[in-house]
């Protein structure tokens, strides 16, 4: 029952409310009020009545006075005083086609709204009452389209292993037909991230008969410049997630070379270069190293690398491709890289580097770009004795999934969610995935190993309950909107909690008065009060004792056992809400 506080007069009190008119199949089209080129939220006074729920009110009155028919949705905002604030209420008009009575009301897309931002009242309440409805509409299916969009990446990947001089795995490009060593390990992290490790037998056995004798891996294609069979930091640590996923301890001979090889290159400021010849430092090589490093216990470079990494990290909470001194602005996905890094040394998710770099990433979010996050690329030497160079591209949506999923961040984060809506529309049919950094129609294998990561890091971070916690955030909100308005409403209509804690008191007073009095008289009753008129002083105490108890006993029993009850009750009522 929602009660809106009436006041003491002889007319009858109306309440001001606005209204966040939503209507469309994507929920992104509002009705609001235009006038004089401005724009605003219906608003009506409505009379303050007593009725089941907000809906029913909400319902009958705009149906009276606007002549729409809506049904309610939620609560998006609530003033501390209800007396002279306004409610703001989601409400669906459901037929788009029937032009509304009142002039005033104009049908608007979001996009539209935005554009007039600076014309447009309450924005931030239409943007989240926006995202509301996203997230009401993808919690249904939203795990079962994850559940797809692994089974086809798989089965796409499969279908384009290939062979080379006796080696088995991928190409970088899936229309290629030479084996590289870095897309061979991501094909084998793919299998592994999407919980289908078949197949990758072979693949494995070849990741392993490509090391280098330093114990690196080199790029054997997709170099620029003259060939190069010089060791890949990135090559080397995908090489060795691949071989740690498939099931190689850490004490594991070829496991052991690769990380000694990484930590033969890590710079005496703890920075990793893309190779032993490479010039400068970066944060991506670093947080690979750090993150696999850190699986291997060589924990004396971790702590170095977790060391690069916080001084590197930029005052907006970013970073670079590179130190700070390189003058290079900061990046989704660099950031994303150093997160996940960091907490994969061991760094709580509560550490101030990582929330302030997830405040970086959820701030940088456009949730209007077909990509939310922009990827990124950098072309760096990785061998200075030939020239020869190799441009990294880097897909940062997914980057940024992976890195918010990890830090704690479910799908009921709003950022979450709309990338995870966003990265999904990025598969082709065939399975493959789209990154605007490559050419139509030519996906490349590190797209989907990238996605598989972090449609897995989605799942793990939400427990697979994905219909409850899509939506929690927003239930969450509306829950403590009308317990707020619960709270004054009570203050605020003749110290109605007063009265009720008397009644209550009052009640079990009685209760127990009369169980206390029914008591004694069952103890007389069964001759145990007969000791207090006997001359023996043991009787007579004994008697005293027991008619202390059976009262004490008594006058606390109602109380206790309903109070009891309630505990069991609404405990039971949460286990069932949890199993729907």
């Amino acid at each position: 029952m929602v009660t809106i506080p009436q006041q003491r007069t002889s007319t009858e009190h109306r309440q001001p409310v606005s209204l966040i008119l939503t209507s469309g199949d994507d929920g992104d089209q509002f009705m609001v009020w235009g006038e004089h080129d401005r724009y605003s939220l219906p608003r009506l006074n409505l009379p303050a009545r007593a009725y089941d729920d907000l809906s029913e009110w909400i319902k009958s009155e705009v149906k009276e006075q606007l002549k729409l028919d809506v049904e309610y949705i939620g609560l998006a905002d609530l003033s501390a005083k209800l007396d002279d604030a306004v409610i703001i209420a989601e409400v669906a008009a459901p037929d788009t086609r029937q032009p509304p009575q009142d002039s005033r009301l104009r049908l608007m897309t979001l996009a539209d709204l935005r554009q007039r931002r600076s014309t447009v009242e309450r924005l931030d309440l239409i943007e989240l009452a926006h995202r509301r409805q996203t997230a009401e509409s993808s919690a249904p299916a939203i795990g079962a389209m994850i559940e797809r969009a692994l089974t086809k990446s798989i089965s796409y990947l499969d279908q384009h292993l290939c062979s080379e001089d006796d080696y088995w795995g991928w190409s970088q490009y899936f229309d290629g037909k030479t084996v590289g060593v870095l897309s061979t390990a991501q094909g084998i992290l793919a299998h592994q991230y999407s919980g289908r490790p078949e197949s990758i037998d072979e693949a494995v056995r070849s990741l392993e008969d490509m090391q280098n004798p330093d114990g690196g891996w080199q790029v054997r294609r997709a170099l620029i410049g003259r060939p190069s069979e010089v060791s890949i930091t990135e090559s080397t640590c995908y090489g060795l997630m691949a071989l740690l996923e498939s099931g190689r301890a850490p004490i594991d001979e070829r496991i052991g070379r690769a990380a000694t090889w990484l930590e033969s290159i890590q710079r005496s400021d703890g920075g990793w270069p893309s190779s032993a010849g490479a010039e400068h430092t970066h944060v991506v090589p670093t947080a690979l190293a750090v993150r696999v490093l850190s699986a291997c216990k060589r924990l004396d470079a971790v702590a170095k690398g977790v060391s690069w990494l916080r001084r590197e990290q930029d005052e907006d909470g970013g970073w670079a491709a590179g130190a700070r001194q390189s003058g290079q602005g900061t990046s989704a996905a660099y950031t994303a890289h150093a997160v996940i890094g960091l907490l994969a040394s061991g760094t709580p998710q509560q550490d101030e580097a990582i929330t302030r770099a997830c405040d970086y990433l959820r701030a940088h979010l456009n949730a209007e770009a077909e990509e939310p996050w922009p990827p990124t690329s950098i072309n760096t030497v990785v061998d200075s004795s030939t020239s020869t160079r190799m441009e990294f591209r880097h897909f940062a949506t997914p980057w940024v999934l992976t890195a918010l999923a990890e830090a704690g961040h479910d799908l009921g984060d709003p950022a979450v969610l709309t990338g995870v809506r966003r990265l999904l529309a990025l598969q082709d049919t065939d399975g493959s995935w789209r990154c605007s950094l490559t050419a139509h129609g030519s996906n490349p294998i590190w797209t989907l190993h990238d996605a598989v990561l972090a449609l897995r890091s989605v799942l793990t971070a939400n427990s697979r309950r994905i219909p409850l916690i899509v939506t929690s955030s927003y239930r969450e909100h509306e829950r403590e909107l009308m317990e707020s308005a619960l709270a004054y409403v009570t203050s605020s209509t003749g110290m109605v909690r007063t009265q009720k804690f008397r009644h209550v008191s009052l009640q079990y007073a009685w209760l127990s008065a009369v169980t206390v009095a029914v008591a004694i008289v069952a103890a007389s009753q069964a001759g145990l009060l007969e000791g207090l008129t006997s001359s023996s002083a043991f009787r007579h105490v004994g008697s005293v004792v027991i008619t202390a108890v059976v009262a004490a006993v008594s006058a606390l029993a109602p109380p206790i056992l309903a109070e009891e009850y309630k505990i069991r009750r609404n405990r039971k009522r949460s286990t069932e809400m949890e199993n729907k």
